[in-house]
This record gives structure tokens, sequence and C-alpha cells, in this order.
């Protein structure tokens, strides 16, 4: 790597570590409709969802502290100082970049922080929408106006626009259950990166995580669609994986297993063990974690139970010779079982 393009990285960091701070101080500090669903398309690109994650790691921080006299200073100082030349989150460490984020924050709430522009009243009313979230751990289920249900697993976001022609959905993270109501009029659509799944009265799951899209139909019937490409129809079972270039893998799933986490179930066929503990960790707080590189590769079958980490842990020994170690800072390591 040559130094341009290694400045360029550098450069592209911190700058998505300032709007990281930016998007943090306005959610904290009350959003819309359009402006959540912006903050969701700017989350979609890796840096900027590991810029913004650093900044809720280092909020989470600063929760811990007992620094009010510091807080104030900083904030003083932020409060002073032109919003451009404020220091880089990405070059702060420890536990005065979380105060400087919360003297950010005060800045933002205060004066408002645009990205790119300044923030002044709306004009005209918010485009119509609902905007709907499940935080870590927790299922949500949704019935829209038309009739549909939704149902998000853990850690997901789904933007919802009911027009009169269409209804339009897009996914922006996790995974969601749409149960569609019948209406051959408006066909119902859920973009999730470069693809959108049509539907006019079906049962089908998407998952987005990291660059790639699950497509799963469980029920009826569904066309996979991409701009300058012939739409890709679905049966029930079959399962479709792409990205933003190109289609990965189709192939056919039962149904049963694919959808059990919305009865609180993960169930697994030979799935290698880290795979297991990912999904697990989509519900566990704290996070499961193996304590030897070695396991993750074992393969694992069975039904758990969605729980909190402790039962899942104990669940998980069952099935496999593990022992489970509370750690200090909470988390839950698994280790090959003494003599097992």
């Amino acid at each position: 790597m040559n130094m341009e393009s290694t400045t360029r990285q550098d450069r592209d960091g911190d700058r998505a570590a300032q709007e990281a701070e930016r998007w943090f101080a306005r959610l904290r500090a009350g959003t819309g409709f359009a402006e959540r669903a912006a903050f969701e398309r700017w989350r979609e690109h890796p840096a900027h969802a590991r810029a913004y994650a650093e900044v809720e790691r280092l909020w989470s921080e600063l929760g811990k502290l007992s620094a009010e006299e510091e807080l104030r200073r900083w904030s003083a100082q932020a409060l002073a100082a032109d919003a451009r030349k404020r220091p880089r989150l990405a070059r702060r460490s420890g536990w005065r970049a979380g105060i400087a984020l919360a003297a950010t924050m005060l800045v933002a709430i205060g004066v408002g922080i645009g990205l790119g522009s300044t923030r002044g009243p709306r004009s005209g009313p918010e485009p119509a929408g609902e905007w709907f979230e499940s935080e870590g751990g927790q299922l949500r289920s949704v019935v829209l106006a038309d009739g549909s249900k939704l149902t998000l697993n853990a850690g997901s976001a789904v933007e919802v626009r009911l027009g009169a022609r269409e209804r339009h959905l897009r996914l922006s993270r996790g995974e969601a259950l749409f149960e569609v109501a019948h209406d051959a009029r408006r066909p119902f659509v859920v973009e999730a990166g470069a693809r959108a799944v049509r539907a006019l009265g079906t049962r089908f799951q998407v998952r987005r995580e990291s660059e790639a899209v699950t497509v799963t139909l469980l029920q009826g019937s569904v066309a996979v669609e991409h701009e300058g490409d012939e739409a890709l129809r679905l049966a029930p079972g079959d399962q479709l994986v792409y990205d933003e270039r190109s289609i990965r893998n189709r192939r056919h799933v039962d149904p049963d297993i694919a959808s059990s986490w919305t009865r609180g179930r993960l169930i697994f066929r030979s799935t290698p063990l880290a795979e297991a503990l990912a999904e697990m960790n989509r519900y566990a707080n704290p996070p499961l974690r193996l304590g030897d590189a070695r396991l993750a590769s074992t393969p694992i079958s069975g039904t758990l139970r969605v729980g909190d980490s402790a039962s899942m842990a104990l669940a998980l020994s069952a099935l496999l010779p593990l022992q489970a170690q509370p750690q200090g800072d909470g988390t839950i390591l698994l280790t090959p079982k003494v003599g097992g």
C-alpha cells in the first residue's frame, strides 16, 4: 500500500468518524422519519457502521464515569470552538474521547449540526412513511395499515411507505419476515441492497448482513428484481443469496427451520459452531465467545430456545462437550469440557 492510498484511507476514516459523531448527536436529540431513514442509508457503508459503533462504545464508556466537572469544561470548549476545527474523534483515546463526544452532542443539540449543510426549519410536511426497528435480543411484530404483518428479528430496521400504487419497504439492517396481505392493485416490494423482492400475497423473509442479502420464500411466490436483469422467480423453500455484484447462491431449504427464529427457537443442522454462536449472539447479552479457535468448525445439530446468555450456554453445553465460564468483562467463554 503506497503513501497516497494510506493518506486517502486516513482521510476517509476521519470523515466517517466526524459524521458518526454528528449522526449520534442527532439521533439522541430526536429525529423524524426522513432523517432516520437517511441515517440508516448512511450506516449501510461498512466504514460508516464501524465508525458509528465506535461512537456508541465511547458513549457507553462515558456512562460509567463520574466526570461532571470535566464534562462541563469540555462542553464549554466545544461550544466556543468552530465545529470544523474540533479534534477528530478517530484520533482521541480513552475516557477523554467519551467526554469530547458528550460535548459534541451538546453542541449538536444546542445549535444543530448538519451533514454538509446547516439545519434550518423543515420545509413542507415529512414524507409519508413509518419506521420500525427492534433492539438487540428483541423480536418485534407489527401489523401495517394494509393488513400485512412484519416480524423483525433482533437488531433489525425496516422503512415502510404504503402508497396508492405500491407498497414499498426497505430493509436497512437485520432480518424480517413479511406476511403480505393480498392486494393485486398495489404490489408489495421489499428493497434490500442491490435488488428488490416483489410479491402480491405471500410469506417470505429477507436477511441483510454485511454485504450479503438472503431471501427465503416460505409460501406463495415472489420475484427478485434487479435493474437491467431478468427477474428471478422463487418457489416455496427457495433461498437466494446475493450481493451488490451478483447472485452468490441459490438452494432449497426447509422453511420451518429457516423461520424458526420467529417462534423463539434456533434450529441447527450440522452448523459450524462459530456460525451458530454468531446467530445466538443476536439475542445473547452478554455475548458468548469461543475460548479455543479450534472449536469454530465443530458441527452442531439441535434446537435451542432463544433466551438469556446463561441459559443458551447451558443448552449448548448439553449438545456439545463444552463448559461455560463467566468472564470479568461480562462475556461467557466456551471451552472444551475437561475429560470431554
